[in-house]
């Protein structure tokens, strides 16, 4: 009986074959233990993300490592072989601070007063190099006396065209007015690391019942090219100028 059992245990451990089609399958399948490796260090900043390549974090080598730039939020510096365990190493991570680059007020309303501080706070100012052909005011500048404004019955007077919108201004205690609502407004809020001049984009500005107010994104996305590129130029032109001359043989791409 005893011989018996442990012929049965015998055959219960074996990894038959099985032949479907031509083709052999197995009932089980191994899979790989790879040891722990260290987490990237992670910093905010692309000037913290070249400071952490000029102290030689890990020990990295320039000419077996790569920047690459995954998104408009997220650059790495990996290793360029994969390991024996199909691993690729990344020493340093740099992502911008969530939070600090969102406007709370893309795609949906928000209060009147809310709006004109996020305004203040979530957006740079275009310089006037960056204006288009006969521009004469920041649009920033504009959206922000706009808005500050608008007044609070505007539901009464607020006609929507689909491409323009009209709304009551208040300018002082009696003084009101009817103005047109520019549809669309070129701005450029942080949404990239904050060492770079921030991508500008075109916005659709609506004014609901409240007031409240919205910006909706108007060009498809195309800022994050703009923005993969700006990452790419400043690391470029840091790296280039750092005392560190190996650091020029890292490959940078996107």
């Amino acid at each position: 009986m005893i011989a018996e059992g442990i012929q049965k245990i015998i055959d219960i451990a074996k990894n038959p074959l099985h032949t479907i089609h031509g083709l052999q399958y197995t009932q089980t399948s191994l899979t790989l233990v790879s040891p722990p490796s260290a987490a990237a260090f992670s910093v905010d900043t692309l000037d913290g993300f070249v400071n952490m390549l000029e102290a030689g974090i890990d020990n990295f080598e320039p000419a077996n490592t790569v920047i690459h730039i995954l998104s408009y939020k997220n650059v790495q510096l990996v290793q360029r072989r994969a390991t024996e365990y199909g691993k690729r190493i990344a020493h340093v991570e740099a992502k911008p601070t969530e939070g600090i680059t969102q406007f709370p007020f893309f795609n949906q309303p928000g209060p009147q007063e809310d709006f004109v501080i996020g305004l203040q706070i979530h957006f740079q100012p275009m310089p006037e190099s960056e204006f288009k052909a006969g521009q004469k005011v920041d649009d920033l500048v504009y959206l922000l006396d706009l808005a500050s404004h608008i007044s609070s019955n505007v539901k009464a007077k607020l006609v929507d065209t689909g491409v323009s919108q009209e709304a009551t201004l208040q300018r002082g205690i009696a003084h009101k007015e009817d103005v047109e609502v520019r549809a669309r407004v070129t701005l450029k809020p942080y949404r990239t690391f904050r060492e770079l001049s921030q991508p500008a984009s075109d916005f659709i500005f609506r004014v609901n019942d409240g007031p409240k107010l919205a910006l909706y994104e108007a060009d498809g996305g195309t800022w994050k090219i703009a923005a993969i590129a700006a990452i790419q130029e400043w690391l470029t032109n840091r790296i280039q100028t750092s005392e560190i001359v190996t650091l020029r043989e890292i490959p940078i791409i996107s």
